[in-house]
């Protein structure tokens, strides 16, 4: 397959190519060429000569979601800006109404948000085993990190289960061995945060990834929804350092009106970071989102270990926050990729939203792209993000404001247009049929 379009960004740091083709064999990357007078397409968008001609538009690699809650997007417009706690003390007392059809409904219109928004990639947050049926059924390629809580309470024996009704419908089947043997479903474990997740959980994570990570090395290989990946909120907000070292704060008191903080609690004490790097949770396979108050010396050591950060500039808005990672972590060399969080905490789940509000923050316009696309392919472990021979045909096809200067920069102009998402060489989404079809109306409670 060959598609022309009048210009083609490679990768976040590559020249603009104009008139240009890109060539794709078996839903990889083949290579890119020069447009030649005479060959496929006439000026008009079709298919000519073995060329389907894109017309006027900027092809780039797709957007990778580092951080995202499609179970939640049922709970759109549902809850309060408000401190963190009181967001979740709400959240509590709605997450028992939303029946499974409504929030099985949610994770289908949450998709074809993220597809509209340029997502070719995402990691998702599974605490209620609803969405991965529907990622696997989706055209994204997805990480898949399942979430898990004791709540600090050493008699809870399984804090990871959500996924079990899952792998009991799947398991063995053509559906996920396809998916998994083609890398577009991968899958992780994700200890919820701090005030959730004694430190016995991200152990018990860190040495599950290990032992696949091990098992992937040896002739045996990893079998089909094993966990390859580490993922938690991190340091949202600061609170959560008086909760881990002293066992005090607003966290304290939400589990104790949530009825889930134990008998006898102990905090674990000392440094968050320093705890989750004693017990091997920190490395490249991990993924930790927001970040907000992170300090220099705990960001240059995650910068050691190859973890990436997911910052989100949506939810960072939702809740008035001030305080973030970017400057620190860009001098650094961490590893910083965007997410949108979810529909409960934020407007939308555009992920070109998510980098024009990045580049806001004072991240230059390349840079900003880097983080919503190379960046966050590799935090997922995905061979997107760029176009070059033999990573993942995962594209998309953007109509930008015409002017001079570098077309990076019109496209983050909020009339720049996303009109077509293509992953491993699949036609994932259009602007045509997308907006005529829009979301599917939520199911009537009986």
């Amino acid at each position: 397959m060959r598609f022309r379009a009048k210009a083609i960004l490679p990768a976040w740091d590559a020249e603009v190519l104009s008139d240009a083709i890109l060539r794709v064999e078996g839903g990889l990357v083949a290579g890119i060429d020069r447009h030649r007078a005479g060959e496929g397409g006439g000026g008009d968008p079709g298919a000519r000569d073995g060329v389907e001609d894109l017309g006027d538009v900027l092809m780039l690699p797709g957007f990778a979601n580092a951080h995202a809650h499609l179970e939640l997007t049922a709970f759109a417009g549902r809850l309060p800006r408000a401190p963190l706690w009181d967001w979740i003390a709400a959240f509590v007392g709605l997450a028992r109404e939303p029946q499974d059809g409504e929030i099985a409904h949610g994770v289908r219109r949450g998709i074809h948000l993220l597809l509209e928004g340029g997502c070719t990639a995402v990691a998702d947050v599974c605490s209620l085993g609803i969405a991965p049926e529907h990622l696997l059924r989706s055209p994204l390629r997805a990480l898949v990190l399942e979430e898990g809580r004791d709540f600090h309470d050493p008699a809870m024996a399984r804090p990871f289960h959500a996924l079990e009704g899952f792998f009991a419908r799947f398991e063995g089947g053509a559906e996920l061995s396809e998916a998994w043997s083609s890398g577009r479903l991968r899958f992780g474990f994700c200890p919820h945060a701090p005030y959730t997740a004694s430190l016995r959980v991200y152990e018990a994570a860190a040495a599950a990834a290990r032992l696949m990570e091990e098992l992937g090395a040896s002739d045996g290989g990893v079998p089909a929804g094993a966990p390859e990946a580490l993922a938690t909120h991190l340091l949202e907000t600061r609170e959560e350092r008086d909760f881990w070292a002293h066992g005090t704060g607003p966290f304290r008191d939400l589990l104790a009106q949530t009825g889930r903080l134990p008998k006898g609690f102990r905090p674990p004490g000392g440094s968050i970071v320093e705890s989750l790097d004693k017990v091997g949770f920190l490395g490249r396979s991990t993924l930790l989102a927001h970040g907000n108050h992170l300090t220099p010396d705990e960001i240059a050591l995650l910068a050691r270990r190859g973890a990436a950060v997911a910052f989100c500039p949506g939810t960072h808005a939702f809740f008035g926050r001030t305080e973030d990672p970017i400057t620190e972590s860009r001098a650094a060399g961490l590893a910083f990729c965007l997410g949108t969080d979810s529909l409960a905490s934020n407007d939308g789940l555009s992920m070109l939203a998510e980098i024009r509000r990045l580049s806001a923050r004072g991240v230059p316009a390349r840079e900003a792209l880097r983080a919503g696309t190379e960046a966050g392919a590799r935090a997922l472990g995905f061979g997107s993000g760029r176009l070059e021979p033999g990573a993942n045909a995962d594209w998309i096809a953007v109509e930008i404001p015409p002017g001079p200067g570098d077309p990076v920069s019109r496209l983050l102009d909020p009339d720049a247009r996303i009109v077509r998402v293509e992953i491993a060489g699949r036609t994932a989404w259009t602007a045509e049929a997308g907006e005529a079809a829009g979301p599917e109306a939520p199911p009537k409670r009986p």
